[in-house]
């Protein structure tokens, strides 16, 4: 499994039932959430960038992987505190959690908006990191 995936389910592991989404916490950036499962998170990766940082084969790599964190809300008068009160859960976790897949994960960039796909309107917070894990050029699935 590519390390893109072990961060992912790394993460939605941590998140899973200790925010106020409960276990609504999924390993996708394409999920389609009712009514009922909101609130929820969506743990997603999107661009990587890899740097070498030796000069023999097999070079030993750094990745910086883009990860996003949705967090979805029903949309009315408190929805900007629902997701403010989950979004402070996610960082304490993410801060103080020991996660074995990177080697260091930081917050970029939240971006907060509103949704009328479907048959409800959603509050939805994108929060960006960047993860970076080292592996071995040609294994993208060992962390090293």
């Amino acid at each position: 499994m590519h390390v893109k995936k072990t961060i992912r389910d790394e993460i939605t592991t941590l998140l899973m039932g200790v925010t106020p989404a409960g276990n609504n916490v999924f390993a996708s950036k394409v999920y389609p959430l009712t009514k009922q499962q909101l609130p929820a998170i969506c743990v997603y990766t999107l661009n990587e960038s890899i740097d070498h940082l030796t000069m023999n084969k097999p070079r030993k790599q750094e990745r910086t992987i883009e990860l996003g964190i949705d967090i979805f809300v029903r949309a009315n008068d408190s929805y900007d505190d629902d997701i403010d009160a989950i979004q402070v859960v996610v960082e304490q976790v993410l801060y103080n959690a020991k996660i074995n897949s990177v080697t260091q994960l930081d917050l970029t960039s939240t971006s907060l908006n509103l949704s009328n796909e479907g048959d409800q309107t959603t509050g939805r917070l994108a929060m960006t990191f960047d993860a970076y894990c080292h592996t071995i050029e040609g294994d993208a699935e060992t962390i090293v």
